[in-house]
């Protein structure tokens, strides 16, 4: 065997053992606004847009929820979040730059909005989970708080960050619970874990709101910015998991072909300086072109045959477009 058949059948079980890694059989919710809209593209939670909310699109190349104080409200009875074992919430999301700072904002909320015992006029965010970009004492936060109406800051189970997330730029955030443990991911890297406490779990929390933009305490602001997208799996995601969507990048396009007709629709990842395509079909003629956030082509390959093609791209944000008789499907690709 010739170094090159070495070097492909490397790659090719690189490629398999990185295909094992995609969590998207568990997917059982997802809001990509590609269609222009807040519905759920893969369960029935259909979102609406609340307030100054609107679909618009990106500089990111895809279309997302730019809520100028509005808020996406989801379905939160139909994602039934208090059925899961474990589960993980997902989002991509770019803040408008410094506009959240000082203030206790949040990208994801699910959970009740509940009056303290002590005064009816006030709401606190109680038995719920949330991302959290930006806080008073200068970190983000992921938690869950469950079974204290009255404090429910003081019953918490979380991990922060060393800093706020509020820069302009595209962010990548993940929340894990299962059993035991609240994990918090951020742009493919583990922030940290923590052991939950005896009162917080899945099951204990509420399904009355599920908010992108804003969170259950009447009194703190909306946040600012653009939700790309938001996914919810039924599972907690792993290391590798978590490093595959990273690398995966964000959802560009609706899962249809720009003529509208329903077909399979491929999908590719990077890592090691090759791209990854999946669910290509046999006998079919797929052309590749990569190109940059701002539209320049870069990489243009006719007649792809292979699963694996290698690339020397520079580290930076691409637009990965995949056509097959006159259908065309993108996805953003991160080269690090």
């Amino acid at each position: 065997m010739t170094k090159l058949n070495y070097l492909l059948v490397g790659l090719l079980i690189f490629a398999g053992s990185a295909f094992a890694q995609d969590p998207s059989g568990n997917l059982t919710h997802s809001w990509t606004f590609e269609a222009e809209n807040a519905d759920d593209m893969k369960g029935s939670a259909n979102g609406a847009l609340d307030g100054d909310a609107q679909i618009a699109a990106t500089a990111a190349g895809d279309m997302g929820a730019v809520l100028n104080g509005g808020t996406v409200v989801l379905d939160a009875a139909s994602i039934a979040i208090n059925t899961y074992g474990e589960v993980s919430i997902e989002t991509w999301f770019t803040p408008t730059a410094g506009a959240n700072t000082g203030g206790f904002t949040m990208v994801a909320y699910l959970g009740g909005s509940e009056s303290p015992s002590t005064d009816p006029n006030v709401f606190f965010g109680s038995n719920g989970f949330f991302i959290q970009p930006t806080r008073a004492d200068g970190v983000a936060r992921a938690a869950i708080s469950c079974g204290d109406v009255d404090s429910p800051w003081a019953a918490e189970t979380g991990v922060n960050t060393a800093a706020v997330l509020d820069a302009d730029q595209l962010y990548h955030g993940i929340v894990v619970i299962d059993a035991t443990t609240i994990s918090f991911y951020v742009d493919g890297v583990l922030v940290g874990s923590d052991a939950l406490a005896a009162n917080n779990n899945i099951a204990s929390v509420s399904t009355v709101n599920a908010w992108l933009g804003r969170g259950g305490y009447a009194g703190d602001p909306t946040w600012l910015g653009t939700i790309h997208e938001a996914n919810i799996y039924d599972k907690a995601l792993t290391q590798d998991e978590v490093t595959f969507q990273n690398q995966k990048g964000l959802t560009i396009g609706t899962g249809t072909n720009i003529a509208g007709t329903d077909v399979a629709q491929p999908t590719m990842f990077e890592a090691n300086g090759a791209f990854y395509l999946q669910d290509l079909q046999p006998g079919e003629d797929y052309s590749l072109e990569v190109i940059t956030v701002t539209g320049k082509s870069v990489m243009n390959i006719e007649n792809v045959d292979a699963a694996v093609i290698e690339h020397q791209l520079q580290p930076n944000m691409y637009i990965a477009i995949i056509r097959n008789n006159g259908q065309s499907f993108a996805t953003k690709l991160m080269v690090r």
